[in-house]
């Protein structure tokens, strides 16, 4: 697979614009985002030849899979966006 760092950079915008989404709206609406994002950022670096090209990839993959990791445990633990920002009830 032809790599080019234009190619990089819309990953990384893309991530970012998931990421903000994160920061500004429910988990369980940015779910399908972040997987179609993760799945497409993961069959680029599945396809790119070994070496500098793939292990550049590799970093917005994990980034991607950081992130649905906090959104299926935010969505599982909370109603609502809201719900984060406010601190915890001490017991």
């Amino acid at each position: 697979m032809w790599w080019s760092a234009g190619n990089d950079i819309a990953l990384r915008t893309d991530l970012l614009e998931v990421a903000e989404r994160y920061d500004n709206s429910p988990s369980a609406g940015s779910l399908a985002d972040t997987d179609q994002f993760l799945t497409r950022v993961t069959m680029a670096a599945d396809h790119a030849r070994v070496g500098r090209v793939q292990r550049e990839l590799r970093i917005p993959q994990a980034e991607a899979a950081t992130l649905m990791g906090q959104l299926v445990w935010d969505a599982s633990q909370r109603s609502d966006h809201t719900t984060a920002h406010r601190p915890k009830k001490s017991r």
